[in-house]
């Protein structure tokens, strides 16, 4: 079995200076023909005399330590050391700081965009602020020396931080409203379902609640009251759950009461219309007064026909055409229609919509 040059010479040291010894390095595998011969001279100066094993040591830095293995004591012809050393920064990926920092008491870590770095020092009672992406810095709010008194709350007037004037309680119920009962004091108005907020004559503030229809109608004095808006003359109101609808009755200006005539003669009133179902010709007459804005009608059905007779001092127009003084409007066919509506009171009325050739005498 060959043996390296350590295992030969701590086996078997050189302790001869002759210089014609011989020594053999046996190759591997063995072979009278492949042994290598050096003098003893010519070893000692490549490998010193008489040899003898050293070691090879490690000095550490600070947090670098290097392990040696195997025998270091033996490891060398002769003795070395390896130093280890620092150069440059840890990196913030290796868990570095990726910056030569001097530290400072009271400072505080921070991030720039490639490296940690520390703050400047605040001082006692000072807040660290954000600059966004820029460097923190210390800020000296001023807070008042004392507890301010039950009820006051702690806001900032312009320049420090102080105590409130006005009081406020210490709890307040779920979808209360705020308001100032009176000066410098916060109360707060308990909620109400289905509810408007309203004021009294003197400005206090209070729920008005209200029912499906109703709106708030405001007085010269006193808080608006909830009421809702009732049916007139012509006009019918329909109050629903979140809408109120508004329309004409049938009875009233601008709506008309149908009627059938059966006779001769009609005497005509304000806002009715007329259906003349009789068989001979029937004289329709418009009233003596009627205010502005009456309308009146007279739609045909029987076969004779039918004429609309105006009192004297009155007059009908047709477009261009107007009737004489106590004139008239003839129809020419059973199913003529025509509507008028007085333009001046008692004395004048206009055709709003016809149908037929009327005769206007």
């Amino acid at each position: 079995m060959s043996k390296n040059i350590d295992q030969i010479f701590i086996a078997n040291p050189i302790t001869t200076n002759a210089s014609t010894d011989l020594m053999y390095f046996g190759q591997s595998p063995y072979g009278v023909g492949n042994d290598a011969a050096m003098t003893y001279t010519n070893f000692a100066a490549q490998f010193g005399a008489p040899y003898t094993a050293s070691a090879l040591t490690s000095a550490n830095d600070t947090n670098v330590t290097l392990t040696l293995g195997g025998t270091p004591t033996t490891a060398l012809l002769h003795a070395a050391s390896i130093t280890a050393g620092w150069t440059g920064q840890l990196s913030l990926a290796r868990g570095g700081t990726n910056a030569n920092l001097t530290a400072s008491n009271g400072a505080i870590v921070y991030s720039t965009a490639s490296a940690m770095a520390f703050s400047a020092v605040g001082s006692t009672g000072q807040v660290l602020q954000s600059a966004g992406a820029g460097t923190p810095t210390w800020s000296t709010p001023t807070y008042p020396s004392a507890s301010g008194t039950a009820g006051k709350i702690l806001r900032s007037d312009g320049t420090n931080n102080v105590y409130s004037t006005s009081t406020f309680a210490d709890t307040y119920a779920v979808s209360t409203i705020l308001y100032a009962s009176s000066a410098n004091t916060v109360t707060g108005l308990a909620t109400a379902n289905s509810a408007a907020l309203v004021t009294n004559g003197s400005g206090v503030p209070a729920w008005q609640t209200m029912t499906a229809g109703q709106v708030l109608i405001g007085t010269t004095s006193g808080a608006p009251a909830a009421a809702a808006i009732n049916s007139g003359t012509g006009i019918l109101v329909q109050n629903s759950s979140g809408s109120i609808t508004v329309s004409l009755s049938g009875t009233g200006p601008g709506t008309l009461t149908w009627n059938d005539v059966a006779g001769t003669s009609q005497a005509a009133a304000v806002n009715n219309g007329y259906i003349i179902s009789n068989a001979g010709q029937t004289t329709v007459t418009l009233p003596a007064t009627a205010a502005e804005g009456s309308v009146f009608a007279v739609q045909g059905k029987g076969a004779a026909g039918w004429i609309l007779q105006a009192n004297t001092g009155q007059v009908v127009h047709l477009g261009s055409s107007a009737t004489s003084s106590a004139g008239s409007l003839t129809s020419t066919n059973q199913w003529d229609s025509v509507t008028i509506v007085c333009v001046t009171a008692n004395t004048t009325f206009a055709v709003t919509s016809v149908i037929g050739n009327l005769t206007v005498a």
